[in-house]
């Protein structure tokens, strides 16, 4: 039983000191439209990391983290952070 506990305290804190694996998606070659009744923006990239935006831009300015999945949609629109409640 003192080894299982040992063994469930060790576990622990082998995970608590591991980095957290953030799971990254790269949406390139978007037009953005933003909400702002700004004109809407081609060739635009959005990052999200762990269900969060982190980079809304030009894809001439992306920097795509390393291990992303990177989605091609070229000829899609994106209004990011808007939610369709239907």
């Amino acid at each position: 039983m003192h080894g299982l506990k040992l063994g469930a305290m060790v576990a622990a804190l082998l995970a608590a000191s591991l980095p957290a694996l953030a799971e990254t998606t790269v949406l390139k070659n978007v037009t953005v439209i933003d909400g702002t009744g700004a004109a809407p923006k081609p060739n635009s990239a959005i990052v999200m990391t762990d269900g969060k935006i982190v980079y809304v831009g030009p894809v001439s300015e992306l920097k795509a983290p390393k291990g992303a999945k990177v989605r091609d949609l070229s000829g899609k629109f994106v209004m990011p952070g808007i939610i369709d409640s239907h």
